[in-house]
Formats: C-alpha cells, sequence, structure tokens
C-alpha cells in the first residue's frame, strides 16, 4: 500500500509540515527550507494558491503526502484548526500506511504523550466550544502520534544539527540518497579515476577547496567531473553542474559565466549581481586593460573595490619607468610629483601628458592661467586631491579663469575647483568620473555640453551649485550621485536656509541611478513626485534634511531600494503607506526623526527589512501590529524612544515585547530609555538575540529563563537603578554592562558551562557602582571571572588567534582576591620572582599569561574623570639577562566615558601571552585627565596551563 501511495503521487508534495503559530516562521520555516534545499517537495499552509478553500486543500494535500512531520511545540494545541489537521494525517497513517514523524520543539514529549500542561488546558477549553466526539479524537491523535518515533530538541539542542538529522531521515525514508555506483559511460578505468578525486575532496572540511582535472582534449576529463558531480552533489546545500565553461566564457564572457553559475548553486533564475568596477575598466584602453590582467595573474597587482593595490617596490619600479621616459617632465606620460606637476601646469604641458595626479597637502598654493591646460590635448585623468580629509582649502587658483579642458578626459578629479563653471568649450563625452567636492561650481553644463558617459558624480558640499538648474537628461548613464550639503536652488543673490529646496524634475531621467545622496540640505523640504522612476535606485540618502516634512507617495515606486537614510529629518511626521511596496528594502534608518508619532501598517510589508532604527524619535507612541510581520528583522532600535511606554497586543495573553520574541531572526535588541517598567515574563523564543540593551529603565528583575538564550552575547543592564537581582547568565554571554545598577543587590553568577565555545573572545564584566552588591555575591562574580579567564587560557594554548582576548571585570571592593600569588596590599607595584628552572618545555606547566588587579580609589569630592582607564607597565628580565618593557591597559585605549566612580573599585584583566622570565616588576597607574584617583592595592597572579587544564576539569 505505501509502495502504491509512493508511485501513484505524480506531482504532489512528498513532506507535508504540521506547525503551530509559534514555530511556523522559525524553525519550520528553517526545517522546510533546508528540505527544499536538498530537492525535497514540501509543503506548509502558506503555501495554498489563491482561490483554494483552505481547509479542503489542505485535507487533499495531507492525503497526497508521503510523510507527514508534526511539529509539536508549546501552543500548538491551542489551534482547532491544526488538530483537525492533525486527525487527518493520523486518518491517513493508519488508512494509507502513510510515515509521521514528530518531533517536540522545546517542549517535553510527555506532555503530548499524556496530555498535560498546555496541552490539558488547551483541550479543556475546546471542550466548550467543540463537539466532545471531536475533541476526543483529538485526544487519541495526539497521544497515539506523540509516542511514535521522532525528535527532541531537548536531546539535539544545536537546531542546525537537529534539522540535518530530520532532512537526514526524511531523505532516507524517500530513498533519495543516490546511488553509489558510477556511470562509466564505456570509459576504461573511470571508477578508479572518481575515486581518486574524491580522496582529495576533503568532505566535512569547512574551508573552501578547489580540484582541478587537467589533460589534453578528449581523455573524458568533463565526464569524470560529470560522475563525481551526481555521487556528491547531495551532500552540499547548493550544487550546480556547469558543461562548456571555456566556450561560453570565450563566447559570452566571463561575467555570464559568473552569473550562471550563481544562479545554478542559488536556484534563483532572476538573479542578476552587478559590480562597480567597469568604473575602472572604462577608463582604460583594451590594450591596457589586458596589462593589467597579466600582472594580477602574475599576482604583482590585485584590484579591490576598484582601487589597484600594489607593492611598494613595484609602485617605485613603475614610477622610475615613467621617469625614464624623458629628463622634461612635460614629456612625460604620467606625473605625480608635486614639483614636477607645478612645473608642468606653469609652462603649459605638451600632448605626451596622460596623466595628472596632485596631492595638494605637498605643494604650497599654485597660480595658473587660463591656457594651464591647451598643450595637454591627450590628458585623460586629472587629479587634484587631499589624501585625507582636511580643513586646509584653495591651494590652486585661476584668477583669470580657465579657457580649457581636454575632451579626452576619463576622470576629473579637483577638490576646491575655484571657478562658477567649467569651459564653455569643453565638450566631455568621454568622462566617466566627475569629482568636484567642495567646488565654487555654480553651474555644471550648458545646452550643448552631453555627459553621456558619466557614471559617477559626487559635487558633496558643493554649496553654490543651482541645483534647480541641473539638467540630468545631460547624463543619462549616471549610476552615483553625491549632493551631499550641495543645496542652493534658486539664483537668487540673496540666499539663505529658508528658501525651499527641491531636486528638478529631470532627475526622473536617471534611470541607471544606483545611489543618490541628498544629506544635509537644511532647506529642502520634498522631494519631486517623480522619484520613482529612478527604477535601479539601490540607496537613497536623505539625512539631516532638517526641513523635509514628507516623502512623496512615487517613493514606493523604487523596487530596487535597498537602503533608506532618514537620520535626522526633524520635520517628517510620519511616512507615506507606499513604504510598503519597498520589497526590497533591508534597512530604514530614521534615527532622530524627533517629529515621527507612528508608524503606516505597511511596514509589515517590508519583508527583507533586517535593520529598523527609531532610536531618539522622541514622540513615538506607538509601534503597528503589522511590525511582528517583519520576518527578516534582525536588529531593532528603540533607544531613548521615551514616549514608547507600551506596545500593542496582537494575542491578549502576551505583551508586545513578547510579540517581538517571534520574530525569530531578531539578532539585536534595543530598549535603552524607553521607559519599560517591567520585561516581559516568558521570552524563551528569542533564541537568535545575540545583543540585548534594556539600558535606564525602571524594571526590578529580569526572567530567570534569560539562562536559556543560547545566542546572547551581549547584555546592556546599565543605569537600570530599581534592578535588583540577577539570575544565572547564559554561558554564550559574553558582555555584561550592569554599571550604576544602584539597587542591585545579588547576582546568581557570571559562569555556566556551557556547549559553546566563545573563551577565544574578549569579554567584559562592569559592575561598578553597584554598591549595594552583597558580600556573597561579589565573591562570586569574582571566581566566575577567574573559572572564565582559566577556561579562555586552556582554549588559546597553542592556538592561533586574532586581536589580544582578554577578560574585564569591575566590581565594588577594596581588596586584592585572595587566590592572588602576588599582591601588594600597600601600593601600585608588584615585584615576581619565579625559582629556577620553572620553564619545562614539552610539557603543559607554561606560564601563558597573567591576571592583573588594581584597587583603585576615588574621590568624589574632587569630581569625576570624564573618562579613565589603568595601565599596567611590565618590566622583565630573563635568565640570560635580557630585560623587555611591557605594558597593557585596562580598557585597551577605549577609555570608560560612563561611570559615575564612588569608592573604591576591583579591576581585573588577563593577559594571554606565552613569555619566559626570572624576575618582573608590574606597575599599575590611573590614566585620567585629572587625577582624583589612586591605585591602593595591586596583584598578579600567573596562568599555568597546567593548574588552567585542571581548575578547567574541576569545575566541568
Amino acid at each position: 500500500m505505501v509502495a502504491q501511495l509512493r508511485t501513484n503521487r505524480g506531482e504532489d508534495n512528498e513532506v507535508f509540515l504540521s506547525c503551530g503559530k509559534d514555530t511556523r516562521y522559525s524553525f519550520t520555516s528553517h526545517l522546510y527550507h533546508a528540505l527544499q534545499r536538498n530537492q525535497i517537495d514540501a509543503f506548509i499552509d502558506k503555501q495554498l494558491h489563491g482561490g483554494e478553500k483552505l481547509e479542503p486543500a489542505l485535507l487533499k494535500r495531507i492525503e497526497d503526502s508521503y510523510i507527514s512531520v508534526v511539529i509539536f511545540s508549546e501552543n500548538y494545541a491551542d489551534s482547532t484548526f491544526g488538530l483537525r489537521e492533525l486527525s487527518k494525517i493520523h486518518q491517513c497513517m493508519e488508512t494509507k500506511g502513510q510515515k509521521v514523524l514528530p518531533v517536540f520543539h522545546q517542549l517535553d514529549p510527555s506532555q503530548v504523550q499524556n496530555l498535560t500542561g498546555s496541552y490539558g488546558e488547551a483541550l479543556s477549553r475546546h471542550e466548550r466550544d467543540c463537539a466532545s466526539e471531536e475533541v476526543e479524537s483529538w485526544r487519541h491523535a495526539l497521544k497515539e502520534i506523540a509516542n511514535l518515533k521522532g525528535w527532541d530538541s531537548s536531546v539535539i539542542k544545536d537546531e542546525t544539527k537537529l534539522i540535518e538529522e530530520i532532512v537526514s531521515d526524511i531523505q532516507r525514508k524517500l530513498h533519495h540518497a543516490p546511488s553509489t555506483s558510477i556511470d562509466a559511460k564505456g570509459l576504461v578505468g573511470m571508477q578508479s579515476r572518481v575515486k581518486h578525486i574524491e580522496s582529495s575532496l576533503s568532505f566535512g572540511s569547512t574551508g573552501v577547496l578547489t580540484v582541478g582535472i587537467w589533460g589534453m582534449g578528449g581523455i573524458g576529463k568533463s565526464t569524470t567531473a560529470e560522475a563525481v558531480y551526481k555521487r556528491n552533489s547531495h551532500k552540499f546545500e547548493g550544487r550546480y553542474f556547469f558543461r562548456d565553461v571555456r566556450k561560453e566564457s570565450k563566447n559570452r564572457g566571463v561575467f555570464h559565466v559568473r552569473q550562471e553559475i550563481l544562479r545554478g548553486v542559488l536556484e534563483n533564475k532572476d538573479l542578476n549581481i552587478d559590480t562597480t568596477e567597469d568604473y575602472l575598466q572604462q577608463t582604460l584602453d583594451r590594450e591596457e586593460r589586458s596589462g593589467i590582467d597579466r600582472l594580477i595573474d602574475m599576482c604583482l597587482i590585485k584590484v579591490v573595490e576598484n582601487v589597484i593595490w600594489m607593492h611598494d617596490v613595484l609602485l617605485k619600479l613603475g614610477r622610475d619607468i615613467v621617469v625614464q621616459e624623458n629628463v622634461d617632465p612635460r614629456e612625460r606620460s604620467r606625473l605625480w610629483d608635486a614639483d614636477d606637476v607645478c612645473r608642468v601646469l606653469t609652462t603649459q604641458g605638451t600632448g605626451k601628458v596622460e596623466s595628472i595626479s596632485l596631492d595638494l597637502s605637498e605643494t604650497k598654493e599654485i597660480y595658473l592661467s587660463p591656457a594651464a591646460f591647451e598643450g595637454m590635448y591627450n590628458l585623460r585623468l586629472l587629479k587634484f586631491y587631499y589624501p585625507y580629509p582636511s580643513e586646509e582649502r584653495d591651494r590652486i587658483h585661476l584668477p583669470q579663469g580657465l579657457h580649457f579642458l581636454p575632451n579626452e578626459l576619463r576622470i576629473l578629479d579637483w577638490c576646491d575647483y575655484p571657478l562658477k563653471s567649467l569651459p564653455s568649450n569643453f565638450f566631455p563625452k568621454k568622462l566617466v568620473v566627475l569629482e568636484m567636492p567642495r567646488s565654487q561650481l555654480e553651474q555644471l553644463w550648458n545646452e550643448y555640453q552631453s555627459l553621456e558617459n558619466l557614471k559617477l558624480m559626487d559635487l558633496h558640499f558643493s554649496s553654490k551649485l543651482i541645483i534647480i538648474d541641473l539638467d540630468f537628461s545631460k547624463v543619462p548613464n549616471l549610476e552615483v550621485l553625491n549632493l551631499e550639503q550641495s543645496h542652493r536652488c534658486s539664483k537668487s543673490k540673496v540666499y539663505n536656509d529658508e528658501s525651499p529646496c527641491t531636486l528638478p524634475s529631470s532627475i526622473g531621467f536617471l534611470s541607471q541611478l544606483v545611489k543618490l545622496d541628498l544629506s544635509s540640505c537644511s532647506s529642502r523640504t520634498c522631494l519631486p513626485h517623480n522619484i520613482g522612476e529612478l527604477k535601479s535606485l539601490v540607496e537613497l540618502e536623505l539625512e539631516c534634511c532638517s526641513k523635509l516634512a514628507r516623502l512623496p507617495t512615487s517613493i514606493g515606486e523604487l523596487k530596487c531600494l535597498v537602503k533608506l537614510k532618514l537620520k535626522g529629518c526633524s520635520e517628517l511626521a510620519s511616512l507615506p503607506e507606499s513604504i510598503g511596496q519597498l520589497k526590497c528594502l533591508e534597512a530604514l534608518d530614521l534615527c532622530s526623526c524627533s517629529n515621527l508619532a507612528s508608524l503606516p501598517d505597511s511596514i509589515g510589508q517590508l519583508k527583507c527589512l533586517e535593520h529598523l532604527n527609531l532610536s531618539q524619535c522622541l514622540n513615538l507612541e506607538s509601534l503597528p501590529n503589522s511590525i511582528y510581520d517583519l520576518e527578516s528583522l534582525k536588529r531593532l532600535d528603540l533607544g531613548n524612544c521615551s514616549k514608547l511606554y507600551g506596545f500593542p497586543i496582537l494575542n491578549p495573553r502576551r505583551s508586545k515585547v513578547e510579540e517581538i520574541a517571534s520574530t525569530t531572526n531578531l539578532q539585536s535588541l534595543n530598549l535603552g530609555l524607553c521607559g519599560v517598567l517591567e520585561t516581559p515574563g516568558c521570552i524563551g523564543s528569542w533564541v537568535s538575540l545575540k545583543v540585548l540593551i534594556f539600558s535606564y529603565n525602571d524594571f526590578e528583575r529580569i526572567p530567570v529563563n534569560i539562562k536559556l538564550f543560547p545566542m546572547l552575547i551581549e547584555l546592556h543592564l546599565n543605569g537600570c537603578k530599581r534592578l535588583q537581582h540577577l539570575p544565572q547568565l547564559p554561558s554564550s554571554l559574553r558582555v555584561l554592562i550592569a554599571s550604576n545598577c544602584i539597587s542591585l543587590t545579588s547576582v546568581e553568577g557570571i559562569f555556566m558551562q556551557g556547549e559553546k565555545d566563545y573563551e577565544a573572545a574578549s569579554q567584559q564584566f562592569n559592575f561598578s557602582n553597584c554598591l549595594q552588591l552583597d558580600q556573597n555575591s561579589l565573591t562570586k562574580i569574582i571566581g566566575d571571572a577567574r573559572l572564565r579567564i582559566l577556561h579562555m587560557t586552556t582554549s588559546l594554548f597553542n592556538q592561533q588567534y586574532f586581536g589580544e582576548p582578554t577578560v574585564r571585570l569591575c566590581v565594588p571592593g577594596s581588596e586584592v582576591p585572595e587566590w592572588f600569588t602576588y599582591k601588594n596590599t600597600g601600593g601600585p607595584t608588584v615585584k615576581i620572582k619565579l625559582p629556577a628552572h620553572w620553564h619545562r618545555a614539552n610539557t603543559t606547566d607554561q606560564l601563558s599569561g597573567f591576571i592583573l588587579c588594581a584597587i583603585v580609589s576615588f574621590d568624589p569630592s574632587q569630581g569625576y574623570p570624564p573618562d579613565f582607564d589603568i595601565k599596567c607597565e611590565c618590566h622583565l628580565i630573563t635568565e640570560d639577562g635580557t630585560q623587555s618593557e611591557l605594558s597593557f591597559q585596562y580598557y585597551k585605549g577605549e577609555m570608560n566615558k560612563w561611570s559615575l566612580w564612588e569608592r573604591e573599585h576591583v579591576f581585573i584583566w588577563s593577559i594571554h601571552s606565552h613569555c619566559s622570565f626570572k624576575e618582573a616588576s608590574f606597575h599599575f597607574k590611573p590614566l585620567a585627565r585629572f587625577t582624583p584617583t589612586a591605585v591602593v592595592q595591586s596583584g598578579v597572579h600567573p596562568l599555568f596551563v597546567e593548574d588552567c587544564t585542571l581548575k578547567s576539569m574541576e569545575t566541568a
């Protein structure tokens, strides 16, 4: 019967997924996509086509499926529709032999098997509204299916691993495992060839691996590759076999091949990936481009984001070759030396000059004649620039104007251009890049000039440019336009920031425009109504347009828009409903939009939105229910939204903060300074959170189940003045800022043994000014910090790591912990003398670093230091008498700025560095702009690997 069901399926689904609302857009969604990636035809009810009746269509799907996967969760039994779905699955299991796999997600299986807990409560409620016979059938189906062999997330805690196991099991049941036989296609030796290549593929490695098959034509290279692909492609999430690479790349280009491979691997036929590297390529002739490629192939240069990087020796060699062209710089092709450039510009160059690049910081003021460039008719690159942001101005002067610029120019980059316009006889048809920041330009081109090849135009801080006169039909291929703080909008000589400003309607001609920057225009009140005609626009920046009061409805027509930056638009009162049409939008920045009171309901239609910044929206009072539909949201910033006291409730039994938890991709949530009076009672579904900010709120406790957040890295609670207790925290936590929690009395601890290994990353725990902490909590915190340091030491032993991993701790206190081997209870200096021959090579009894401790006193009567750090200067003497100096800082230069220090504090931090010495002295001193501080005690504890390993084993 089962075989018949499997054979007659046709186009029906292989797997039916049944789940509750609480896992639909989290675990179940991840499982669904994993099945799809493995070519398993899975179905969940959101896939129904328009016009189908929901329940009959689902019942038909269940009947036609080969396997049903039931994801039991806390709220699964809340829905009567879901229970009817389960009853149908149970019926198909008994009558058709359908396979059923139960999955218990963050749920004790006994609750379903015995119908206790939330399942018992849900069924009791249903008995009041549904027929008793139907409820009884649900009870029977729940018990029967819950007792089948399945999967329990409490056994396999890693969700990714659990999904992989489920998919593998389904593959086996569907007989999806590919044949291990080799289709030799009549070729001798194929089997040995395939096995030889497979032995080189390093299956299971997380790195990138390339295996090449080399040989003359016709010997079966492609056939061998295809055989390897067919046998092993199922082991990869993404795979694609591309035939005739040489022919296709020759006939249609490398970029076409790349597109096809990416489309195949990602299974998206409409995918189109473009880059901006054509900027550079279009400025070079074909022969020179070939030369660039040859240098890349020889690993002499590399091109990164359109910038050519090379070794200084190669740069000097190239310049020496140019200098040897002629002793007279006017007869050379390229000029970069300030003296040579000044000489050529003041004596008139020749047709030999093709490139001029002048670092304006290396020269004094230059006065040029109107004919300075007339002899250089082959000039293709002209660049007057500062290598870094500079306040210096007006190095190049044109007191009599400029009569000529070469029409061969491809790149014109002239910082502080001093004239109102470009020469009228300049016809830059070949110009690709026009960068003239801080210029005095008022007009860019006249009616006879055309810049049809222009791709990039950067005129930021050109405050005299009359924007309304710009005819963008002259630059139809423009891709990047930067008009930041270029905001003169009329020809009136009397201009002020109160004049209304907008863009000309000709902006609609820029169908190729990818990036538009209109930031810092204090007079721009609106955008043109046809802004929606910019069909290719990816990034729109309108930051600090303080008079911008509204956005046009047509903004919803920007179908390619990925980033919309509106930070500092203080007059913006609302967003248009059409904002929901921006289907590709990933980042929406509304920070400091202080007049914004609400968001439109259509905000929930932004299915690709990953970052929503609403911080410092001081008048924001509410969020729409639709915000929970932002299924891709990773970062939500609501910091300093002081009027946002409450949240709308979708389910009357849950607060809005808890509803945000259902946004399962959320990784960072900032609710600092939002007037939150209490944390939600159940936040267990925030499993993807990595950063949680609750600073400066008035709650007294945080939920005890915060220890179940498996990915939480940072927790910010500073300034929570009513917080009294901290429960056990997750083992993944690396940063805890609880400074100025003046009511905090007890802490469970900051160390919890866990599966995840975060020991190689820096960690910080700040309890400064938590003066009410009891002695038991202080002892526990310091002991847990020591355990974290020991685990880090063990983890780093004989490993390569980047940066300087450390554990930092600050707590109120007046004594160096007793376990420190060396201490000075009366001053800032500690001296160490190790016993002779303490170092034994090739054993674990090796010095791997130190734990440092400083007790710092603060004098509040002298005021508080605006920033503060502690420096430890270390003097080492080795056995052969060699001396060396080292220094270590607590904050490593990132001065602490947020604590108002009172009383004495204990600062502990670790240094992980393999070193050998017989004597050492450590001197601690505070770093502050003034000195109401002093180190009154100090301590040093050597870290020996063997001791750390034993101690770690004791605590495991």
